[in-house]
């Protein structure tokens, strides 16, 4: 008889100070919830985001399999208040957009199945889901149309290979209709392809 391994659950939940962004954190308020990290991997870095290179970064690891021998995908989902957003990336109440990457440890990009960014209620949100472990680094660069794009990390690595064309499909629950942008691009859980 195989055993059966346990998920288990572990919340933590943390502050952050940046000293260099600290207006931004002070005009947002004190009593306030500016953001909110989930992820699936048993390993990760405890705080917020870090703002580096224009970009917020964010480490997790992980075993590259799950006890059963299955590959082990990952997920990471950010919520932002984009009043911060916006001050933190000096942007305009145009609409913002997201682009979200996963590097593995050795700097080369992994492909990520589903990318979702919304904005919706005074809340950005984005989410990365079926990458794949040892330690990747899931950077959020946020964008906005007629900004000056910020210099790439030096850990990235760039390829002149054609460039990967991203497909965005329309998911349906109920009511609620969600876009997915990737390569090859699945509904969450629950959802369907409209």
């Amino acid at each position: 008889m195989k055993a059966n391994p346990e998920d288990n659950w572990r919340w933590n939940f943390a502050s952050s100070s940046d000293d260099s962004k600290q207006n931004c954190f002070a005009q947002a308020g004190k009593d306030k919830l500016i953001g909110l990290v989930t992820t699936n991997a048993p390993i990760y870095w405890g705080g917020a985001p870090i703002f580096q290179d224009g970009s917020l970064n964010y480490k997790v690891a992980g075993l590259h399999f799950k006890a059963d021998g299955t590959l082990f995908k990952g997920s990471y989902d950010l919520a932002i208040r984009s009043d911060v957003a916006r001050c933190l990336y000096g942007f305009s109440n145009a609409p913002i957009m997201a682009n979200v990457s996963v590097t593995s440890s050795d700097g080369g990009a992994q492909n990520v199945a589903t990318e979702l960014v919304t904005e919706k209620g005074g809340w950005i949100t984005l989410s990365a889901k079926n990458f794949t472990f040892s330690s990747p680094t899931i950077k959020v660069k946020l964008t906005q149309a007629g900004s000056t794009p910020q210099a790439t990390s030096k850990g990235a690595k760039t390829s002149s290979a054609a460039p990967i064309t991203k497909k965005t499909i329309a998911c349906v629950k109920g009511k609620t209709t969600k876009k997915v942008t990737g390569n090859n691009p699945t509904c969450p859980t629950g959802y369907t392809k409209k």
